[in-house]
């Protein structure tokens, strides 16, 4: 069941990352429509098939929304600010969802809810920012990066540009780039590999906390679920993302991720040696809260 959205996410990036070389803002909008549509299916599934197939449906509005919002956040925004612009959009706000899914979770558990009726609900609730955003995706101006250097529509981008800025601006040669994906590929392989090796890498461990946190692990320490993941992202991720936030275009993304990395392996290392002995209970949990 878990798989499966993961499937339908590596579909969706891979065809609204080709679908994007036709506009930006064209598909904007229809990631979250998909994802507004496998969320409140969810709620009405009868058996596990039903489930599997509703949450590819999921899986591939996450994987479009992976591609498409954090290119749009980079080529709207400006070199300054960037960085903390994408993690904000793109890594904080994660955490911000986990947290009210898990304290929806522990408040619909608190007024005696039948277990079948709450996941029901807390699947369904992804509906709701989702569909808000809808319109404004819809809205949103093509970005100049497109128009200039894809399409070469100059005085399209001069439009957006004053549209979003609120400033004119003087372009007098072609913007077009003419050169092809292989190119690029030939030029910056070495980079390509490296950054998807590091991505791979970075979640096979944090979807390793995402699947198996609130569930074996918490399970394992004797912590109900939902209490298990509130503590995770109210106390260490969403702080970790705001530090992160403040730092990401003074120090550096490969400084951080650097840091990032050393940290996750020293925690789930120590989280590995954990033995029950008195008085070490909360070790492991400590240990993976660092992580």
């Amino acid at each position: 069941i878990s798989g499966s959205a993961l499937i339908g996410a590596a579909i969706g990036a891979i065809v609204f990352g080709l679908l994007s070389n036709m506009g930006r803002k064209k598909f904007y909008g229809i990631d979250v429509t998909l994802l507004t549509i496998g969320a409140i299916l969810q709620a009405f599934v009868s058996n596990p098939l039903e489930l599997v197939l509703i949450r590819l449906l999921l899986g591939i509005g996450v994987g479009a929304d992976y591609v498409l919002s954090p290119m749009i956040m980079a080529e709207h925004s400006n070199a300054k600010d960037r960085g903390k612009i994408i993690a904000l959009g793109f890594g904080l706000f994660w955490g911000f969802g986990a947290t009210t899914a898990a304290l929806l979770y522990l408040a619909l558990s608190a007024i005696n809810l039948s277990p079948d009726l709450i996941w029901r609900i807390v699947l369904a609730s992804g509906a709701i920012p989702a569909a808000s955003v809808i319109y404004l995706r819809r809205k949103i101006p093509e970005t100049a990066r497109f128009l200039g250097r894809v399409k070469g529509d100059i005085p399209t981008l001069k439009n957006v540009v004053k549209e979003v800025t609120g400033q004119e601006v003087m372009i007098s040669k072609d913007l077009k780039d003419y050169n092809s994906f292989s190119y690029y590929f030939s030029k910056y392989w070495r980079k390509f590999l490296a950054a998807c090796i590091l991505w791979f890498l970075f979640d096979i461990v944090a979807y390793s906390g995402i699947l198996f946190g609130p569930s074996l692990i918490a399970k394992s320490l004797g912590i109900n679920s939902g209490v298990f993941q509130l503590y995770i992202e109210a106390i260490f991720t969403i702080p970790g993302g705001l530090i992160a936030l403040s730092l990401i275009d003074r120090v550096g993304r490969k400084p951080l991720q650097i840091i990032g990395f050393i940290g996750m392996a020293l925690s789930l290392f120590s989280f590995s040696l954990y033995k029950d002995f008195a008085g070490l209970y909360f070790s492991p949990l400590i240990a993976f809260a660092i992580y």
